[in-house]
């Protein structure tokens, strides 16, 4: 194999690698909520500290500083999300999800 050869390789690997890495993962058998909450009206204006939470569940998640959460390990099944944080009008949303999916569930907190 030339070096050129070698080197395309390579890079098709590496962006493969970084094209995965960004997608989530999810176990047979369970499905993963997951998303941002924002501040209603701003420019993707993050909460930090807000709960998410599936109803009739113990799985809560709290947003980091980017105002990201994951919920995981779910079942299929259809689930309300509320999403809350002092201050805030909490926000709810219904979703179903099938084993071995992952949705992408933004929420907008207004005041």
């Amino acid at each position: 194999m030339t070096n050129t050869k070698r080197i395309l390789l390579a890079s098709v690997v590496g962006l493969v690698v970084i094209a995965l890495a960004g997608c989530p993962v999810v176990p047979p058998g369970s499905a993963r909520i997951y998303g941002r909450v924002f501040v209603k009206g701003s420019s993707l204006v993050a909460i930090s500290g807000a709960n998410v939470s599936v109803a009739g569940t113990s799985l809560v998640s709290i947003t980091d500083p980017q105002g990201n959460y994951a919920l995981n390990n779910l079942t299929a099944g259809t689930y309300q999300v509320t999403a809350s944080a002092p201050g805030y009008s909490p926000e709810t949303q219904t979703l179903t999800v099938a084993d071995g999916e992952a949705w992408l569930l933004d929420f907008w907190l207004g005041p």
